[in-house]
């Protein structure tokens, strides 16, 4: 897998507050411990197993603090991205950033990283044989809120649409940050957001929604790959954060 390497730009977006976490653990989402790794220290092992190594983190909401933890990887060079407006833009536009300075003639990986998963999944999206991935789990929709973010696609896994549930009823399919973009695709999604980011009203937007005014707008053909049986937990809340304890607990 060391072919890798040179390959992949991987963007990890930890520029956000984590507002309903903030008052009990004040400190970033990220730095969240689960069997004595944190989350983003668990992510930036996977990286590494599979060769990658061009990291590029997103960092805002107490940036200091990610920094020191993260010294502890000292056989590969991290680059840090501030978004000094972390606390009212979305992050879609940490990823604007991101892509500045970023090398967009490569293929691109992006990923939040308030997430733990089952490191397998990782290597599905990025060994699919399709070039525009989006991780996506399945829910029963009662399980969903009308601010959780999900796909309507159609059956050969191709992604028509990417919303907020209150505006695509029917959809069991919720979005996972977890995703991988070819370099073509990046670089127009560099050249998108260049014009995207002028509209005042466009900077809150989150990367999914991005993503669906790109597909929408470009007609770039992009898909979503499952997470299938695999344990994953996106952690939104205190509760999340005790099931993923336990749910990884031995790894």
């Amino acid at each position: 897998m060391g072919g890798l390497k040179n390959e992949y730009s991987v963007i990890l977006l930890s520029a956000g507050v984590g507002s309903r976490f903030r008052k009990s653990i004040r400190k970033p989402k990220c730095l969240l411990n689960i069997n004595n790794k944190s989350l983003i220290h668990r992510i930036i092992k996977q990286l590494i197993k599979l060769g990658i190594n061009d990291i590029n983190i997103v960092v805002g909401f107490q940036k200091t603090k990610i920094q020191k933890h993260l010294r502890q990887f000292k056989k590969i060079k991290i680059n840090y991205i501030f978004n000094k407006y972390y606390k009212n833009y979305g992050s879609g536009y940490s990823w604007f950033e991101a892509l500045k300075q970023v090398d967009i003639k490569k293929k691109c990986i992006l990923l939040h990283t308030d997430i733990i998963f089952d490191p397998t999944y990782l290597s599905d999206i990025i060994f699919n044989k399709h070039e525009n991935i989006i991780g996506q789990t399945s829910y029963n929709k009662n399980g969903l809120n009308d601010l959780s973010l999900v796909l309507e696609s159609k059956k050969n896994h191709q992604i028509k649409k990417i919303n907020y549930r209150k505006d695509i009823k029917d959809s069991t399919k919720e979005v996972i940050c977890i995703n991988k973009f070819s370099s073509s695709t990046t670089i127009n999604f560099f050249l998108f957001m260049k014009n995207y980011f002028k509209k005042a009203n466009n900077k809150d937007k989150t990367w999914e929604l991005i993503v669906n005014d790109f597909i929408i707008n470009k007609k770039i053909r992009v898909f979503h790959q499952g997470v299938s049986n695999k344990k994953w937990y996106n952690i939104n809340s205190q509760i999340d954060y005790k099931k993923a304890k336990e749910a990884f607990y031995k790894g």
